[in-house]
């Protein structure tokens, strides 16, 4: 058995369709937004991390290193972040 939907009907399902819709759309809007609010957070981030990097090897060996030098791994990262760990909680 096939059931047609009356026109008050059929009007309800179009209404409820079109609000699912723009909830969809509004959730999307705040999803993305959170992304580029992460996104540009990460990069801040980041460039503070080189940035302190830098100033650490500076320190260590005389002179600042490109920043390419430091992400292909030319300088040991590891020692510098537990630097920066026993520098941080030497501060708080």
């Amino acid at each position: 058995m096939e059931e047609t939907l009356s026109p008050e009907d059929y009007q309800k399902l179009l209404q409820e369709k079109d609000k699912i819709i723009e909830s969809l759309r509004a959730q999307i809007e705040r999803l993305t937004s959170e992304k580029d609010e992460m996104i540009e957070s990460f990069t801040t981030s980041t460039n503070m991390l080189i940035e302190r990097i830098k100033d650490l090897e500076a320190q260590k060996i005389g002179y600042r290193p490109q920043t390419a030098n430091i992400l292909s791994g030319g300088i040991n990262i590891k020692v510098i972040l537990s630097h920066l760990t026993l520098q941080t909680s030497q501060i708080i």
